[in-house]
């Protein structure tokens, strides 16, 4: 739930959380990934041999260069649409991550990502506090440049943001828990009205809230900007 985020638990999970989800949008089979292989799913058996001795792969998960990867959290970034058509976009996108994923939201500005990582790295063992990595994710229809911060093309109404911690192993399951004493209801807020506007603040483009995210202005606007 939502208000979970604000608390002072927070959970990130494992790639492979991701990979044995069958949800559509939520379940990604290349998560952090180019290729993964399991048994335990259905696939064939895979057979290999070294020299004269033969295995049967079970699991068998295949990177690209780059971070490797580790515990997620994931975001939807809503940034300033270009004109008229990506405020439609956007709207869809959203409209669309509600349906897949809930329809309840906490919030982060962007102004405050650094205060986020950095209570976040001050409740991390000694010896963890650097493997804190986030940024946007790119979009691909190359499989060879998938990677944790690079998911496949169909996924690109996501818009996602995302932190990584640590590095897990390639069939870890377990979420990583961080206990945030102070919890974190002075960064993250829970459904707060973000709204959109034009070149004036009488220019109202679009709204999202806790009853859903809605266009607000029908004509193409100029030069959109944020409030």
């Amino acid at each position: 739930m939502a208000e979970l985020f604000l608390l002072d638990h927070h959970d990130l999970s494992a790639p492979e959380t991701y990979r044995a989800d069958g949800h559509e949008g939520r379940g990604d089979p290349q998560e952090s990934c180019t290729a993964a292989y399991r048994i335990k799913n259905g696939e064939s058996p895979l057979q290999m041999k070294f020299g004269e001795q033969e295995f049967q792969v079970t699991a068998l998960t295949v990177h690209s260069a780059g971070r490797k990867p580790g515990w997620l959290q994931c975001w939807f970034a809503i940034e300033l649409p270009a004109d008229f058509e990506e405020l439609e976009r956007l709207i869809q996108d959203i409209n669309r991550m509600r349906e897949q994923f809930g329809s309840r939201y906490v919030f982060l500005h962007a102004e405050r990502i650094d205060s986020y990582v950095e209570r976040v790295r001050g409740n991390l063992p000694s010896d963890k506090q650097d493997g804190i990595d986030h940024g946007l994710v790119a979009y691909s229809a190359r499989q060879d440049e998938l990677g944790v911060f690079c998911k496949a093309h169909p996924y690109a109404y996501q818009r996602e943001y995302r932190f990584v911690l640590g590095e897990c192993g390639h069939t870890e399951t377990s979420p990583k828990h961080v206990h945030c004493p102070a919890g974190l209801k002075d960064i993250l807020f829970l459904e707060p009205t973000i709204r959109i506007l034009g070149q004036s603040e009488d220019e109202l483009l679009l709204v999202l809230d806790k009853d859903g995210c809605r266009m607000m202005l029908r004509d193409p606007p100029k030069g959109p900007q944020a409030s």
